[in-house]
């Protein structure tokens, strides 16, 4: 099963559809249909296709059975249940982004079909550490601390835009306080009325979560842009799956404001891009990469990509380089952030052990 087959599969499968003829239609390795689902960040999705097809017993290695992930996931929403009750009397006005929204808004038919590795929520001001503190939660690294003001703010420090994550040892994942919704550099993508249009979470009393349009924005940035220098691999499955869901959920009028929206922002190609990836990789649509030369790079780029950690080492290398070209990057102070990064020694272990692991093929 190549890439573009597996996708499909996973995109039926997210959707509640019977994914039976795809998946037979295509046939697959077990061994490799798991770890090209561990690395696409999709091994939920896969686990309900193994139950579907009754593939347990067929050459399919163990994986985590979908109740496993369902538990896991109904686990995490419980923290943010948890959460919202202790925001009661904060007025904090904190707003769940990315994955976090996936567990409230039903995009997936079965809540344990969202890989979660941590839960990211946006705050506006201190109000939302101490009402956490109250309940437990430490920084999940000892030696990594937040500066303050005078007043008790925490300070974002320069190119950052999330604070220290924070868990309690009880907790699935840790709580990852945003000041910003992404990277310093992309902020100019952002839309401007992410907190006045905010929506109060399903079930909750003072968590919020943004309206679906600028939802979609925020999921495009992260999967189109704000991981793909990362060396852990970027334009995910989980992420391309994700994003193509809520658009289809939006109405024609809607999905226009957005494409709009990145044209105001100047990023229309993005968009462009975006969408021919799209099309060719759910829809089987072959011309769709010729549509534009970003669309044809994309795509270009998506392929090379699933051809093994190699080519992601090495395309991440490539995008940390073209980024020192782009003034945001400069402006936005995420060289300082780089910086300050390159000086931590764990930062050095890491780089080491994804270059003997991309050495290795």
């Amino acid at each position: 099963m190549n890439i573009r087959q597996f996708g499909q599969l996973c995109k039926a499968i997210a959707g509640g559809h019977d994914a039976t003829a795809l998946w037979h239609t295509a046939g697959a390795d077990g061994t490799a249909l798991v770890q090209m689902a561990r690395d696409q960040r999709v091994l939920p999705l896969l686990a309900v296709g193994i139950r579907q097809n009754r593939l347990s017993g067929a050459g399919m290695p163990t994986v985590q059975t979908p109740l496993q992930h369902v538990t896991k996931n109904l686990r995490i929403k419980g923290q943010l249940l948890e959460i919202d009750r202790c925001l009661q009397d904060s007025d904090c006005g904190a707003i769940l982004i990315k994955g976090a929204v996936r567990l409230f808004d039903g995009v997936y038919p079965n809540i344990g079909m969202r890989h979660m590795a941590d839960v990211d929520i946006l705050v506006p001001d201190q109000k939302f550490g101490l009402a956490l503190a109250k309940i437990g939660y430490r920084p999940a690294d000892a030696d990594w601390q937040d500066e303050h003001d005078g007043t008790g703010r925490p300070v974002l420090q320069h190119g950052a835009h999330h604070l220290t994550p924070v868990i309690r040892p009880q907790d699935a994942v840790t709580i990852e306080p945003h000041l910003l919704a992404t990277a310093a550099r992309y902020r100019n993508l952002l839309p401007s009325d992410l907190s006045s249009t905010a929506l109060l979470v399903p079930g909750c009393e003072n968590l919020r979560q943004p309206s679906r349009k600028n939802d979609l924005i925020i999921n495009l940035i992260h999967t189109l842009l704000h991981d793909r220098d990362t060396l852990d691999g970027g334009l995910l499955l989980r992420g391309l799956v994700e994003c193509e869901l809520m658009f289809s959920r939006l109405e024609p009028e809607d999905q226009a404001t957005v494409a709009r929206h990145f044209a105001d922002c100047g990023a229309a190609k993005l968009w462009t891009a975006w969408r021919a990836l799209a099309d060719w990789l759910f829809e089987g649509d072959d011309k769709a990469q010729w549509r534009s030369v970003s669309g044809y790079l994309l795509i270009a780029e998506f392929r090379l990509r699933a051809c093994g950690y190699r080519m992601v080492f090495v395309i991440s290398v490539l995008h940390r380089i073209k980024a020192l070209a782009h003034f945001r990057y400069w402006t936005s102070g995420t060289v300082v952030s780089h910086a300050r990064r390159y000086g931590q020694p764990d930062f050095w272990a890491r780089i080491s052990d994804r270059f003997r692991r991309a050495y290795k093929g």
